[in-house]
């Protein structure tokens, strides 16, 4: 049964952005959005990183922490034939209450959002969050400069 990696989260994190649960090139890479499709790390080099790809998974965590973004997963395991969302079985929650005081919550997608909604909904209550286009490759009812648009505007809200 795969595992969600450990929250990236600091002391000083305005936003927190909640996946669903690691996918396969993930967790084989030990990197929250590991598979070179999904769109998450292109989205932040666009955005703080002047375009520039990231050299590497401690780079791209820097860059997150100087911008006061965390990362984490709605889900602490699963049982999933797939990397797809639509694939998850025995959903088990992370517990988000320690991090009920980050400010803003970004859901990347809906599976996260209904997955948190199900086992966190009383942290909803009187928390600012958004849904977001999913990052994932499997999501493409929208374009990449569509999603990246949605996202910069959530995205900016922090360096205010």
């Amino acid at each position: 049964m795969p595992t969600s990696f450990k929250p990236l989260i600091y002391p000083d994190t305005r936003v927190l952005v909640i996946g669903t649960m690691p996918g396969r090139e993930s967790l084989r890479q030990q990197q929250y959005y590991g598979h070179p499709q999904n769109a998450f790390w292109r989205m932040i080099a666009d955005t703080f990183h002047n375009g520039i790809p990231f050299s590497s998974y401690e780079q791209k965590c820097t860059v997150l922490r100087q911008h006061h973004i965390g990362l984490w997963d709605s889900l602490a395991s699963c049982q999933r034939s797939s990397s797809m969302d639509s694939d998850i079985r025995k959903p088990i929650p992370n517990d988000f209450t320690p991090y009920a005081s980050v400010p803003l919550f970004l859901f990347n997608g809906k599976a996260a959002f209904a997955y948190f909604k199900k086992f966190n909904r009383a942290l909803l209550e009187n928390h600012a969050y958004e849904i977001m286009p999913s990052t994932s490759p499997a999501y493409a009812s929208m374009r990449y400069t569509q999603k990246r648009a949605v996202w910069q505007t959530y995205l900016s809200l922090i360096q205010k």
